[in-house]
């Protein structure tokens, strides 16, 4: 359960901190143990969900991949690690079901079903009251799906005329047809990458110089680090995370962030993660960097997620946007041009990759409303998750596997999947206003980014006011 996530998260951010050689590494290693022990006596002989049966084991997948990190960095630590791997058998046996750890989605899914059939609905603990009390979102469960539905059949519309463009585009084959899961596939391996280090170095380097000068005004002393996701954090995350780092101090924070190889095999995909994903970065960097806010601004909180979720959403749309608006232009400066050469070297290349980008932030667009659906249906006890799952492919023709792989991380956090659409309507509704009001989308988002966290009611009423100070915020 949470505590020993949390355990082996303080292994995590201490590789990541490059704090290994300290000297108490050690005795915190065996507390990492103490904890799963005490964890397995206090869950001992109670049942669980499958749902909750296949979170904790993808929790012991990553225990097991942070102290495998551990022992490289610290081999003389090895007594204490094994402690821990140790410790973690009897914690996973009260979780394992024979099939339930396979990465095979035809293997695991029956058990989701059967285990769904059994129990029904269930609600989760602490639901809906996590959405304001936690979150302090505006909107309650039944506004939150009233909207994720009135949102998901305004887009489902766009995102099909956008497939009768897509599929009529050369790589598709005359009287092609199938589903819009079938379409994503096709095109993604129309723009299928190999995913390396030099890959993610130049598409950052692109991506930032652009954003810096047209979409979020920050320089390299604004350090946002980006590197392949460690093979023990896979099943913990989506197509990327950000992780921020000594953000209370504003010489030394940074971020890190994460793209999955797996989930960004496709050029586009991996253009539309590390914007989302950075945008989360340059939100903690400038914000630890305005020495006119308090440090607790920055905290890392359930605060800040309806303001740097609904931001890293919106910034999708945005560099989509701006590589629409480049095309067949003569007058581009040098920054612009190398952004535009990632989508091809010709006008004609150029207008095909950007309509795909269309499609791919389209279906994005769709996956938050589905996940937002998903938190009010599934924990609200209105559905089971696989019956949701079922419904949601029906619904957008989007595979059960694929609909799986982006719904399930968030069943562990109630609540959070809905701040990312509930985040980007404000936030696109606010820049709008500033816009009209003479302020530029680059004004605009560096003063949102540099503005901290506050609660959402209260950031909602600061985005809005950027209307009047964005010009002057440094």
């Amino acid at each position: 359960m949470g505590g020993v996530y949390a355990a082996s998260d303080g292994i995590f951010y201490i590789l990541l901190k490059q704090d290994a050689a300290a000297s108490w590494v050690g005795t915190y290693l065996t507390a990492v143990a103490d904890t799963i022990r005490y964890e397995t006596q206090r869950w001992f002989g109670q049942d669980f969900t499958i749902l909750v049966r296949r979170e904790c084991l993808d929790t012991c997948d990553y225990v097991r991949g942070t102290v495998q990190a551990m022992l490289v960095a610290r081999p003389d630590l090895g007594q204490q690690c094994q402690a821990i791997l140790d410790a973690l058998l009897a914690y996973e046996a009260l979780f394992a079901v024979p099939g339930l750890d396979s990465a095979d989605f035809a293997t695991y899914w029956p058990l989701f079903q059967e285990d769904d059939r059994t129990r029904g609905p269930r609600p989760a603990a602490g639901y809906p009251e996590c959405l304001r009390g936690y979150f302090q979102l505006t909107q309650d469960a039944h506004d939150i799906e009233v909207m994720a539905s009135a949102w998901l059949e305004l887009d489902l519309p766009i995102v099909e005329s956008i497939v009768a463009e897509v599929t009529a585009l050369p790589f598709f084959p005359a009287g092609w047809s199938g589903s819009l899961q079938d379409v994503w596939d096709a095109v993604s391996a129309q723009y299928s990458v190999d995913f390396d280090d030099a890959l993610i170095a130049r598409m950052v380097e692109v991506t930032d110089a652009f954003g810096a000068a047209y979409i979020v005004g920050h320089t390299a002393a604004d350090p946002v680090r980006f590197a392949a996701t460690p093979a023990y954090l896979v099943n913990l995350v989506t197509g990327g995370e950000d992780f921020a780092v000594d953000y209370l101090d504003p010489m030394s924070a940074y971020s890190q962030l994460y793209l999955t190889s797996a989930k960004n095999s496709s050029l586009l995909t991996m253009i539309n993660i590390l914007v989302h994903e950075a945008s989360h970065g340059y939100n903690f960097v400038l914000s630890a960097r305005n020495t006119a806010l308090s440090p607790l601004l920055n905290v890392n909180t359930a605060l800040e997620v309806p303001t740097t979720e609904g931001m890293a959403f919106w910034r999708e749309f945005e560099y989509y946007s701006a590589a629409q608006q480049l095309l067949g232009r003569t007058d581009l400066d040098p920054t612009q041009v190398t952004y535009l050469q990632l989508y091809g070297a010709t006008l004609a290349e150029q207008q095909a990759a950007v309509l795909c980008a269309r499609l791919e932030t389209y279906l994005w667009r769709l996956v938050r409303y589905v996940r937002a659906l998903c938190d009010v249906r599934v924990n609200g006890r209105h559905q089971t998750y696989t019956d949701f799952i079922a419904w949601a492919s029906t619904a957008t023709g989007l595979s059960e596997e694929f609909l799986h792989g982006e719904c399930f991380t968030f069943m562990a956090s109630p609540g959070y999947a809905p701040c990312y659409a509930l985040g980007a309507a404000t936030y696109a509704a606010a820049q709008a206003q500033a816009k009209k009001r003479g302020v530029t989308e680059l004004e605009f988002n560096t003063a949102a980014s540099s503005m901290g966290f506050y609660a959402w009611p209260v950031a909602e009423l600061r985005l809005n006011s950027l209307c009047e100070t964005a010009r002057a915020t440094p």
